[in-house]
Formats: C-alpha cells, sequence, structure tokens
C-alpha cells in the first residue's frame, strides 16, 4: 500500500504497535481458536464468499447466537468487542425481554451450525443456531484497502481506517490472506468513483473487486 507523508510514518507506527501488541499478548497457545485465521472456515453460501448463488425468499435464513443481556448497553458493549474479530455482520435482536446478540446472515443451516460448532470450541461455548430473517446479498462490487495474514491485525487496521473511510468496512477470509473491504456497490462504477475519492485523499494501492454485498 502507498500513501503519501506523513499518512506513511502513522500507518506503519500503527502497524508495527498492533503487530508488538499481538506478540507480547497472544502467545501462540493462548490466542482464542475462533480468532484463530487458519481455523476461520467461512461458508461457501456466506456474504464474505463471492460464487453465484439462488437468493433465498426474503427474510428467510438462519443466524449465529453469541451472547444474551439483559440490558441494551450490555449488548452493544459486546458488539463492538467482536467487531472485526468475528468475521460477521453482527445483529443486535431483543425478544422476552433480553437483548442478544446473534452474528452472519446464513441461507442454510449447515453452514450456520458449522460456525456454531467452531465457536462452541472456543470461548463461545453457548453458541447456537436460530431461524432468522437475513440481511441478503446480491452480487456486487467492493474497494480492497489491505491484505494481511492476521485476522488480528486487519481487525485492528479496519478500526483504525473506519473513522477516515466513509463506507462500511469488511474482512474477508480469502487466498489465505485477510482482505479488508469497504462499500457495498451494485455498480462497478460507483466503486470505481469511491476509489478515484480515497486517491484523491492519499490511498494508494488499492482497487476494486467483485464481492458479495448488501444492497436494494
Amino acid at each position: 500500500m502507498n500513501f503519501s507523508l506523513p499518512f506513511t510514518i502513522i500507518l506503519a507506527a500503527a502497524m508495527l504497535v498492533i503487530t508488538t501488541v499481538e506478540k507480547k499478548f497472544f502467545k501462540p497457545s493462548e490466542k482464542p481458536a475462533a480468532l484463530q485465521p487458519v481455523q476461520i472456515a467461512l461458508p461457501a453460501d456466506s456474504v464474505q464468499s463471492l460464487p453465484v448463488v439462488v437468493e433465498p425468499p426474503a427474510g428467510s435464513g438462519f443466524r449465529v447466537q453469541l451472547f444474551v443481556s439483559t440490558t441494551e448497553e450490555g449488548a452493544k458493549k459486546f458488539q463492538e468487542q467482536i467487531k472485526y474479530l468475528v468475521p460477521y455482520p453482527s445483529h443486535l435482536f431483543f425478544e422476552n425481554g433480553e437483548y442478544k446478540v446473534r452474528v452472519g446472515d446464513f441461507r442454510s443451516r449447515s453452514s450456520a451450525d458449522s460456525l456454531a460448532a467452531l465457536y462452541r470450541k472456543s470461548e463461545y461455548p453457548d453458541a447456537w443456531v436460530v431461524e432468522s430473517p437475513i440481511a441478503v446479498t446480491k452480487a456486487g462490487f467492493r474497494v480492497q484497502l489491505a491484505s494481511l495474514k492476521s485476522l488480528t491485525s486487519s481487525a485492528a487496521y479496519a478500526r483504525m481506517m473506519e473513522k477516515n473511510v466513509a463506507a462500511p468496512l469488511y474482512l474477508i477470509r480469502e487466498e489465505g490472506m485477510w482482505k479488508v473491504r469497504a462499500g457495498d456497490f451494485l455498480l462497478k462504477e460507483q466503486a470505481e468513483t469511491f476509489k478515484t475519492q480515497l486517491i484523491g485523499k492519499g490511498y494508494g494501492g488499492i482497487w476494486v473487486v467483485e464481492d458479495r454485498v448488501y444492497g436494494e
């Protein structure tokens, strides 16, 4: 990635801090299994994937419930904690006097079951699958900002960039790397315009890629 000074220096320093923190606080045996890039297997029908699929009836699907709180504040705090570290959109749902945090928008039960089983083996032992309305995705385009090996590093990078990029940010596992992508564009021209705007602000080494996106 090529950024104009002084942003280059700031970004390099930030990434050095991220790497140092990882080495200091996450020993190989202590890093949560669910946050290990090699152990995250994104289901083929998730929002993170590109294959063309037949869309289900609007609103039908499954999500994985990770957390329950008696207060909205507690649920939102949990959502912020898992932001980007769990590479799926999180959703807040109120039911029977409780606030429930659910992740993903899965078209098939088997895909949601696979993720729930993975998380139950790590720091979310109570993860379970619920039938739920889901946000349907379509074929579209995003602007790729970075490609990093570590999930924690890419999550930290996304957190750093979200204040500077006026578009939703997503982490996608692809070809052994974590890709940080921005936007939900149904037309390539829209994504190209957004990319040009970012380049005008000093961002380099970015490009438009095909992806599954949210949109009308």
